[in-house]
């Protein structure tokens, strides 16, 4: 048997979780077992699942699954865990998980997402609480 893809490989024992578009960023368990006899992507390409290619990650195409509501968002197919937003833009020592959102709109820059009102704002714009004062 003969791979189709100048990309790929046969493999006698290859992954039953083969990297792809959808999961190269993700980390996590994989059954540990032979799928025998199958193509699989070679290193360092993963497979495209719209196009059935190997291909190299940066050319992974982003395919939006849905419009982002805001203007000021943009699709990503890996976001960050932890976007920029009113509520800690300010803050200088806070720590996030290196992990990738997947396919999710956030906030493009120079845009922080405002917690109040659910939109990307200019961090002048984040919404501040009015005090309310109250006499005797």
């Amino acid at each position: 048997q003969e791979c189709q893809d100048p990309h790929e490989e046969l493999r006698l024992c290859g992954t039953p979780c083969p990297l792809a578009c959808k999961n190269f960023t993700k980390s996590g368990s994989c059954l540990d077992y032979c799928v025998p006899n199958v193509c699989q992507c070679k290193h360092p390409y993963v497979r495209d699942e719209s196009t059935g290619k190997c291909v190299v990650t940066d050319d992974c195409l982003i395919e939006p699954i849905h419009d982002c509501k805001d203007p000021n968002e943009q699709f990503l197919r890996c976001g960050t865990y932890c976007p920029l937003a009113c509520s800690n833009y300010t803050k200088k020592d806070w720590e996030c998980i290196d992990w990738c959102l997947q396919d999710v709109c956030q906030c493009k820059h120079p845009y922080v997402w405002d917690e109040s009102t659910g939109r990307c704002v200019v961090t002048d714009d984040c919404y501040v609480k009015p005090i309310t004062l109250v006499y005797d």
